[in-house]
């Protein structure tokens, strides 16, 4: 199954160069509408699909390792916890990003600093970014969480140190991607910049492992 993803995301990658280098401009989502090797054009949600496939993987031939998003017999872990609008496509998709062994998934717009939550209460009043003090007592006080790795689905959260604050909060590993993350609506998920709204292929981020520097 690990070959299979390989080898599909090798053929993405190619496809995708080959759509660029072809000139194909209608940019539906976050790169042109793709082809297929036949010349026919895909649906949109095929298009979506191998683009998501075709990052990802090229993301992880930069870093030195292919990263395949598909099935690879792992154990997994079901469950997350979803701070997005529930009419934002951003936390319906990332709701179908495959579960990380072990871990839980924090999903919400963020940013160096703290997370954004859709209509949370604390102390009595109305807060939209969380820091990390806050995002950890609510995560404990979620049945969801039993000690669990954390997993934040939510951009640029690794990039400064409110991950690692987060992971000594809860005592508990804590991963976070350092740049923007982008997640195609089958729940494919890669981390690289954007650049007027487009992602920069050319610098690749990475979901980072912060582990609990508590005593």
């Amino acid at each position: 199954m690990m070959l299979k993803g390989t080898i599909d995301g090798i053929l993405d990658v190619a496809n995708f160069a080959r759509n660029y280098i072809g000139g194909n401009l209608d940019r539906s989502g976050f790169g042109p509408r793709m082809t297929k090797w036949d010349g026919n054009t895909m649906s949109a949600t095929e298009s979506e699909d191998a683009k998501g496939n075709a990052v990802a993987t090229t993301g992880g031939f930069l870093l030195g390792h292919v990263t395949s998003l598909g099935a690879n017999g792992e154990r997994v872990v079901a469950g997350s916890i979803n701070y997005v609008d529930p009419s934002d496509q951003f936390g319906v998709f990332g709701s179908r990003v495959k579960p990380q062994s072990g871990a839980l998934d924090v999903i919400g717009h963020g940013e160096t600093t703290g997370i954004d939550v859709n209509n949370i209460t604390i102390q009595g009043g109305k807060i939209k970014n969380l820091n990390h003090r806050q995002l950890a007592k609510l995560i404990t006080n979620n049945p969801e969480f039993v000690g669990q790795d954390i997993r934040l689905i939510s951009c640029s959260t690794g990039k400064g140190d409110f991950a690692q604050n987060l992971a000594n909060k809860l005592n508990t590993n804590v991963f976070a991607p350092n740049e923007v993350i982008w997640i195609t609506e089958h729940g494919r998920f890669f981390v690289v910049p954007m650049k007027n709204k487009l992602p920069v292929l050319s610098s690749p981020g990475k979901m980072i492992k912060f582990s609990s520097m508590k005593k």
